[in-house]
């Protein structure tokens, strides 16, 4: 029976994920007489492989047959720069960064059993491409629908940092910093797809589409800088204020299911401008850290992802989307208390409000002309589109916090028993780019219990652990996955980490 709580799965066999990777890197420094010159060479591959398949719950609904990938991963940086060494007064790093990375993917997925609905145009209103009734036959009880998707892609980066940043101590309690970096990124890719709507029990094609294996580049330059100033207003109390640019380079929406827009297409590079206020301070002979942080953060084209419901046979698919403008802004407020020599108490809060201030995107699955910003554009009556200008980003609580506390009580000889509890909280989520109603999350906060036991001068660690101890249920993701155009139809991911566990830990540490 689905629900939010029911972790049982009914699969259909041959889940699998697995990882394989390695990595290398090699550091040369140069000590001369006023300055350091540091080498640093890198070099990263991985493979990742993942298959699954969720069989229907009552026989009536979608079967997940196949969904399987394949990444393949490798990475080669370079690294040379230079570090003062000399001044009291001036302290700079400049230097240069090659950044070479390479993505493949193969892609395969089989779902079968789909409602007849799906192929007569309520899945995807956007496009207009409804199946004429007569390709429909034969789809009863006895017979069903498959969508197969295929999809192979190849993404390789180039990106060329050249940076520099220097601080002045203008004085014992002034200390202005100044920093930049110049960037020149080129992204290629090769990319073909397949999808096929066929008939279950036949095999007849209902429709095929597929797209040959082509390229495309898109290249960009670009700066980004930063000005921070501090000031110390004692050994214990500091205030700072910074200005710092960033920048998110093009790409190329591999896993659109419109390929040739797609490669004419490239997402708009992203970019940000962030302000930010804060004070690090102690207190109480050092016993009390209390630190404080006010920022403010505007992204212009963020590339933000959406379900894509542009395609007669995509069943589960997303796009990435340039939304107009995103604004970030909150306070963060960290502290550590130590009533005692062996007690410490930690946490965080964070306030953090994520806004699209401009975003003209999709209506989602089942929304109407007026409801929540949809609006009817070529004027059939359904919804074309809607402004989520207000809506929250993804995955974005506005409330976040953790507390931590732990007692350690030592013993001769470097041993040690301590206990810790610790917990974390969030506010409500959406997480749905386009405000979909079911894909809200309510707030929820989680319990961690640990006693353990420290001996041959910590080095070795015994532990009994209890996670989740009020045993909290929650979602970790929730998509909407309509089939015939209702909103009530969704997906939720409920993590390991929702029901409560019990579990003992043996570690021991070799070296110093």
């Amino acid at each position: 029976e689905p629900s939010r709580e029911n972790i049982q799965v009914r699969t259909l066999g041959n889940n699998r994920s697995d990882s394989r990777g390695n990595a290398s890197s090699l550091s040369l420094d140069w000590e001369l007489d006023n300055h350091v010159i540091t080498s640093l060479t890198g070099y990263r591959q991985a493979t990742y492989y993942s298959g699954q398949s969720i069989a229907a719950l009552d026989g009536k609904r979608t079967d997940l047959v196949t969904n399987l990938s394949r990444y393949d991963l490798k990475t080669i940086t370079q690294e040379l720069r230079i570090l003062s060494t000399h001044s009291d007064t001036l302290e700079y790093t400049a230097g240069a960064l090659w950044f070479d990375n390479d993505i493949s993917e193969d892609f395969y997925r089989d779902l079968q059993d789909l409602p007849a609905q799906f192929a007569v145009g309520n899945a995807v209103p956007a496009t207009g491409q409804l199946l004429p009734q007569g390709l429909l036959a034969g789809v009863d009880g006895n017979d069903g629908l498959s969508a197969e998707a295929w999809r192979n892609s190849t993404v390789t980066t180039k990106n060329l940092g050249i940076f520099a940043e220097a601080t002045w101590h203008l004085a014992d309690d002034w200390h202005l910093t100044l920093g930049g970096r110049y960037i020149d990124e080129q992204v290629d890719v090769k990319l073909s797809n397949a999808s096929r709507l066929s008939h279950t029990n036949s095999g007849a094609a209902l429709i095929e589409e597929s797209f040959p294996l082509s390229s495309a580049t898109v290249s960009d330059t670009t700066a980004t800088g930063k000005l921070s100033v501090l000031h110390n207003l004692s050994d214990d109390h500091n205030i700072y204020a910074s200005i710092t640019s960033g920048y998110r380079g093009a790409a190329f929406d591999v896993i659109a299911d419109d390929a040739a827009n797609a490669l004419r297409n490239p997402v708009d590079p992203e970019k940000a401008l962030s302000y930010e206020i804060g004070a690090k301070t102690r207190w109480l002979d050092n016993r009390l850290s209390l630190n404080l942080t006010a920022f403010l953060t505007t992204f212009e084209d963020f590339q933000a992802q959406v379900r894509d419901l542009t395609d007669a046979t995509s069943v589960v698919a997303f796009r990435l989307d340039n939304a107009g403008e995103l604004k970030t802004s909150g306070i963060e407020l960290e502290f550590q208390y130590k009533p005692a020599a062996e007690w410490t108490i930690t946490g965080t809060y964070l306030y953090n409000e994520a806004i699209f201030e401009e975003f003209i995107t999709q209506c989602f699955y089942g929304q109407k002309p007026g409801e929540a910003g949809g609006r009817d554009v070529d004027g059939d009556g359904s919804c074309d589109e809607q402004d989520v200008s207000g809506g929250s980003l993804a995955n974005a609580p506005e409330h976040s916090a953790t507390l931590s506390t732990r007692y350690d009580h030592y013993f001769a000889g470097g041993q040690s028993l301590y206990g810790q509890l610790s917990g974390r909280y969030q506010s409500q989520v959406q997480f749905s780019n386009e405000q979909h109603p079911g894909a809200i999350e309510d707030a929820y906060q989680l319990w961690d219990l640990r006693a353990g036991w420290l001996g041959a001068g910590a080095k070795f660690e015994a532990a009994l652990y209890v996670k989740n101890l009020f045993d909290t249920s929650y979602l970790a993701v929730i998509t909407p996955l309509s089939l015939v155009n209702d909103r009530r139809d969704y997906v939720g991911f409920v993590p390991a980490s929702a029901d409560r566990t019990f579990g003992l830990s043996l570690a021991y540490r070799w070296g110093n």
